[in-house]
């Protein structure tokens, strides 16, 4: 089984105080990692075993953590596609649920792992289109697509 790799190519990441932004050029899609999520990516170099990451992430976290709660980022991670391959999972863990997690008492001291995606609309997309009955000068700006007179139809 390969070890857990963060992919690094054709993502943009950006760092903000308590999460990590990560752009993926190729699906066009965003992705919210909290600091417990990012903390554990950071760790995913291809060389470390899920012990190491484990015991390196608890330490940067402040609070020990065991494989259980480093499993459950993991499966987030390989399903939003920020690892170079999907980690195959224990399983235990594949259908390990959030709410499973807090019985467990995993996520007392700290909050769970948590990856939350976005499709990010394209830039035609996300253009704005006047709407019919409002002055306009070409019909590419109409949400119609027809410009008659300077008036959006």
């Amino acid at each position: 089984m390969p070890l857990p790799c963060a992919r690094q190519e054709g993502l943009i990441v950006k760092q903000l105080h308590d999460e990590t932004l990560v752009y993926d050029r190729s699906t066009h899609k965003a992705h919210c990692l909290n600091h417990t999520a990012a903390t554990i990516w950071r760790y995913c170099d291809g060389l470390s075993p899920i012990s190491d990451i484990t015991r390196r992430a608890g330490k940067d976290l402040g609070s020990p953590i065991n494989d259980e709660f480093v499993w459950v980022a993991l499966k987030q991670l390989t399903e939003s596609g920020l690892l170079n391959e999907a980690t195959e999972l224990p399983v235990g863990i594949r259908n390990l649920s959030r709410r499973r997690m807090m019985k467990l008492g995993l996520g007392a001291a700290l909050a769970l792992p948590l990856v939350i995606s976005i499709i990010a609309p394209t830039t035609v997309q996300a253009a704005s289109c006047i709407a019919p009955g409002f002055a306009c000068v070409a019909s590419a700006q109409c949400c119609s697509l027809v410009c008659n007179m300077g008036t959006c139809v």
